[in-house]
């Protein structure tokens, strides 16, 4: 079945990671027809866990957990986590053009009063720390990203052995601790 659709409008605020992941958690639960012990059973994740992310009571964290709801619910790899970084980079750029529009809406003297209180050098520093602040959490979203792709080559490879084992046969190669005939 096909991941249930997430469109989103320009003049809309970006979604909110809870409200997302959990609405697509319940639609797609709700689709499957499956209830919430029976969806947290087959992600092998607590009733309250599966619960608190339904309701966005709390975005889960880890790659781990966000595959195992994946698989519970029947939707490709990586589709939950996506959900959850696309929409900490907006929030990240959210921020940055909020600050902007917070300039932009100062008057020339309100700017002028601004520079004096905090001096310029004051002003680049706070910037500076800003701009650092942006870079390590862009840096800790590609870390991210990173995880997500090794955990989905670990996937494939996984699913690559069962079959490498068909195609000889359905043995399994002998190892130094296996009895022999």
């Amino acid at each position: 079945m096909a991941p249930p659709s997430t469109t989103s409008t320009t003049d809309r605020e970006p979604p909110d990671p809870k409200a997302s992941l959990a609405a697509t958690v319940r639609a797609r639960r709700a689709e499957l027809d499956i209830t919430k012990s029976e969806a947290a059973r087959r992600a092998g994740v607590s009733r309250r866990t599966w619960h608190e992310v339904e309701e966005g009571l709390r975005v889960t964290s880890t790659v781990t957990t966000l595959s195992q709801f994946e698989q519970a619910l029947q939707l490709p790899e990586g589709y939950l986590y996506a959900l959850t970084v696309r929409s900490g980079r907006q929030e990240v750029e959210d921020l940055r053009q909020r600050a902007i529009g917070l300039v932009k809406l100062m008057a020339p003297e309100e700017l002028q009063v601004l520079i004096a209180s905090r001096g310029t050098e004051n002003l680049r520093s706070l910037l500076l720390d800003l701009k650092a602040d942006n870079d390590a959490m862009l840096r800790q979203l590609t870390e991210l990203d990173t995880a997500v792709e090794e955990l989905r080559s670990e996937r494939r490879n996984a699913a690559a052995t069962p079959a490498a084992n068909a195609a000889i046969g359905g043995r399994t190669p002998l190892t130094s601790g296996s009895a022999s005939c």
